[in-house]
């Protein structure tokens, strides 16, 4: 059950019976319960004109790419080279 308090919500679990259900199923109920939250709050966010993703995170990940990523990679590329240029010249 959904109830809206002030522009906020709350999910209400119906009431089951935990002697009659699997020991598993109240774990299940309560990741469910979290996962409906956290859709409503970026569902929010959303509506209310505000990014889900950040700027500060696609920054973080162009600086992964430009600062490591990127820099290990020609230095890889570089051994490479090197060891096939080793390889041509001891045959």
């Amino acid at each position: 059950m959904l109830i809206a308090f002030s522009g906020q919500y709350r999910l209400v679990v119906a009431d089951y019976s935990e002697l009659a259900t699997p020991p598993w199923v109240d774990t299940l109920v309560q990741r469910l319960k979290d996962a409906a939250e956290q859709q409503m709050r970026a569902e929010s966010l959303d509506t209310a004109g505000y990014s889900t993703t950040s700027s500060a995170a696609n920054h973080a990940t162009v600086n992964l790419f430009e600062k490591i990523l990127i820099p290990t990679a020609k230095q890889t590329i570089q051994k490479i080279r090197i060891f096939l240029g080793d390889a041509d010249r001891a045959v």
